[in-house]
């Protein structure tokens, strides 16, 4: 098992990831926990990995879950708040310009390029 700590800006996000043999292949796991949100990824390969670094690609998965899953809570919010019940082009255009201010969601993309570019 392989632990990786990232910490930005006071958060911590810490991933476990493991690998398991298959029946027809490997396999790799990871588990993302960032205060008690928990995401869990897998990613399943026949042969060998193309990664830079052991598990890359299920972290980057994970980071990616958590950024949707912020995306999908910030959209909730912005239609409960105003009352809509549907998105329409001038409202997902206003909604997109909030989510660009979104701090969370600037340290999580801040997380994934730090993934991409670094050997873990």
């Amino acid at each position: 098992m392989k632990s990786i700590t990232i910490e930005k800006e006071g958060l911590t996000f810490e991933f476990f990831c493991d690998s398991h043999n298959t029946r027809s292949g490997f396999a790799h796991d990871c588990m993302l926990y960032y205060g008690l949100q928990r995401i869990v990824c897998h990613c399943y390969y026949l042969n060998r990995t193309w990664e830079r670094w052991s598990y890359q690609s299920v972290c980057l998965k994970c980071i990616d879950a958590m950024i949707e899953d912020r995306l999908y809570n910030l959209k909730v919010a912005y239609m409960e708040h105003n009352g809509y019940k549907r998105m329409t082009r001038e409202r997902l255009n206003d909604y997109n310009k909030s989510v660009v201010n979104d701090r969370f969601l600037k340290i999580l993309e801040s997380v994934k390029t730090d993934l991409e570019k670094n050997l873990y």
